[in-house]
């Protein structure tokens, strides 16, 4: 028996297709951690993957997630369990906290072999279309999917929404359609994630013989000045390179342009209006809290690198 369905839901399924899903940096984190702190499964078990809810907002074709939450489940052959209580306890608490942010599907990591999907996935969608706010469920509702275990050596990520398949002109079954994702971040999120990596790669000029000179009282802090000036030098050289548009423009060396305007006028009206002598004030106590909280991580660093000597010393 062929498949048929009719015009609409050709244009349905392309329309499907359009959809483009944008996710944060702080939802893949959060679903990596989810996956690492999952119960232990038992013996003979192969590892379970992990489900939660996705929240963001859907504009159009467009679906940007910007936060998750993790939801107990259980599966047994063709059968699932959800925590269905607790989904609804932690998104009204969510919705407390940012009332813009809707449920836009839900996230799982991949299963044995790398398997993206299994027949349990149409079950949980089907759930969480029935408690998505009106709007959001349909075609943009989101079934995100993250490698978890980086078999791959990188974080892969898939996005897949939902279709319905027609018999005659009547809906008989679902499937499931890859669309596009990428990831996306804000400044500060840049922020942190550059602080990050840079983070990783001086942990790992670390050797063995410097480990204990580094961490050190004064060494985190020398780090954590060489970030910040290296913060600084770049906004003075935004701020030179912005000066020296609107200098030129002014000479008439140089044509305006509305959308740079407006959006240097954006910026100068989100800071904050704050008299010479206070903001030096603000920003000195800023850098001694600074400061103080990175002597102290090398303090600690220092008391956990020598405990561990001294434990392997007494062991031997």
């Amino acid at each position: 028996m062929a498949l048929q369905g009719s015009t609409a839901d050709a244009l349905f399924v392309d329309n499907v297709q359009n959809v483009h899903v944008k996710v944060h940096p702080v939802v893949v984190f959060g679903i990596l951690d989810h996956y690492n702190r999952r119960p232990e499964q038992g013996a003979g078990q192969p590892p379970g993957r992990v489900i939660g809810t996705l929240l963001g907002t859907i504009v159009g074709n467009m679906v940007e997630i910007h936060n998750a939450f993790g939801v107990p489940h259980a599966e047994t052959g063709n059968e699932v369990a959800l925590g269905q209580d607790y989904h609804r306890t932690m998104y009204s608490q969510f919705t407390r906290i940012n009332d813009k942010e809707r449920i836009v599907g839900w996230y799982a990591t991949t299963l044995e072999g790398g398997r993206a999907l299994n027949s349990n996935s149409i079950i949980i969608h089907g759930f969480y279309a029935g408690n998505a706010d009106q709007g959001a469920g349909g075609a943009r509702l989101v079934h995100l999917v993250v490698d978890a275990a980086v078999a791959s050596g990188r974080v892969s990520i898939k996005a897949y929404v939902s279709t319905a398949v027609h018999i005659s002109g009547a809906p008989v079954a679902n499937i499931f359609h890859q669309v596009k994702v990428e990831v996306v971040s804000t400044a500060p999120e840049r922020v942190c994630l550059d602080r990050m990596i840079r983070g990783q790669e001086r942990e790992k000029a670390w050797t063995a013989s410097e480990t204990l000179a580094t961490v050190l009282p004064g060494g985190g802090a020398a780090a954590a000045r060489e970030d910040l000036e290296a913060s600084v030098a770049a906004l003075l050289g935004m701020l030179e390179e912005v000066s020296g548009f609107v200098d030129r423009v002014v000479a008439g060396e140089e044509e305006p342009d509305g959308a740079v305007g407006c959006e240097i006028a954006d910026t100068l009206s989100a800071v904050p209006r704050v008299r010479p002598e206070l903001f030096d004030s603000i920003f000195n106590g800023n850098l001694q809290d600074l400061l103080m909280v990175s002597y102290l991580s090398s303090l600690t660093k220092a008391n956990l690198a020598i405990s561990e000597k001294l434990s392997g010393v007494r062991n031997k």
